[in-house]
């Protein structure tokens, strides 16, 4: 069937979609991946600022950073990196000499966690499970599709292998029917038979005559139908053929037929299923209050150069972690129409 595969449009259109679905599919996996991503910032403030009881009349600032991004089905957001802060001031409004530098360094780890959306099985994991069963639906009738149309091209490769056999055994049959004819022609001059005999004879040869002469036609038929399967410009190329009576022997050894899988239409139909109880998991989870928890730790390594500051005891380098955590609690208002939404999933419960 391989020939079909590489040869018939319709398959070739339907393997085409097949393959498109699935690349949607795993792009939906996407939203799991790690993602790197990097910056850098440039900032020229002019408009005066107070560092350490000093007025600065400038300052400029270079930041960089590299980071580490992971989505997980959990809702769990994790992120880390290094980056990098570089600032200079100069020109004091009272004291013109001074300049300060400071070079930060500080790799970073970040957490995010939604604990009442997306902890667990939540929200997320049930929206991408809910754009994911709908697009496996259509895979799965495509498959079908595609199984059907492969099953009918077997089945007219196996309809004239059937009538190749049919074929050869009229031929058969008629050159057995024509050595008797013979005979009995020779018989008949011999005044062995009468002429009746002769002519049941001749009868049967040409009734078997006519049975080739008709399977031949069957055999011209399918050869065609089978030739518009493949998109054949030659609808009278002759193909090689397996024998039929060899597969039946290959089935003969079987002594029962085993179920492998589910049939791609019914698996569709179960995506289905799947489709509108994630939706209703998307949407109580997704439409409700949420508390999110956020946390960071971060290694600061500081490097500070000052020049023009009378001391500079208390202006040093550092090298110093620093945390960071939080709770955030956010609630939609829109009350009257998660009512309306949650009414209509229930209502679909009882069809």
């Amino acid at each position: 069937m391989q020939t079909v595969l590489e040869n018939n449009d319709e398959i070739k259109s339907v393997q085409a979609n097949i393959n498109e679905i699935k690349g949607k599919i795993a792009e939906l996996e996407r939203a799991y991946s790690y993602y790197f991503a990097a910056g850098i910032d440039y900032l020229n403030d002019q408009t005066g600022q107070e560092l350490y009881l000093i007025n600065i009349d400038k300052f400029k600032n270079t930041s960089y950073s590299l980071a580490l991004n992971k989505q997980f089905k959990t809702g769990t957001k994790l992120s880390f990196g290094a980056a990098r802060s570089i600032w200079e001031f100069d020109g004091s409004r009272e004291l013109q000499n001074i300049k300060y530098n400071e070079n930060r360094l500080y790799p970073f780890l970040s957490l995010e966690q939604s604990l009442l959306k997306n902890l667990g099985h939540g929200a997320m994991e049930a929206g991408i499970a809910k754009t994911r069963a709908p697009a496996k639906s259509a895979l799965y009738l495509l498959e079908y599709k595609k199984q059907g149309l492969l099953f009918n091209a077997k089945m007219v490769y196996w309809k004239m292998s059937y009538f190749q056999t049919i074929i050869d055994f009229k031929k058969a049959s008629l050159n057995r029917m024509k050595n008797i004819l013979e005979w009995n022609e020779q018989r008949y001059k011999k005044n062995l038979i009468d002429e009746l005999e002769l002519l049941e004879s001749q009868a049967s040869v040409k009734m078997k005559e006519l049975n080739l002469r008709m399977a031949n036609e069957d055999m011209d038929k399918t050869k065609r139908e089978f030739s518009l399967i493949l998109n054949a410009s030659d609808k009278n190329v002759e193909y090689e053929l397996e024998k039929i009576e060899d597969q039946i022997k290959i089935f003969s050894l079987k002594p029962r037929l085993e179920k492998k899988t589910s049939r791609f239409d019914v698996l569709a139909a179960m995506e289905n299923v799947k489709s509108v109880s994630y939706d209703q998991i998307s949407f109580s989870k997704g439409s409700g209050a949420d508390i999110v928890f956020s946390g960071a730790l971060s290694f600061s390594k500081i490097n500070r150069d000052i020049e023009g500051f009378v001391s500079n005891s208390d202006i040093s380098n550092k090298d110093a972690p620093t945390y960071r955590i939080g709770l955030k609690y956010i609630l939609p208002l829109d009350f009257n129409l998660r009512k309306k939404v949650h009414d209509g999933y229930e209502a679909a419960k009882s069809y």
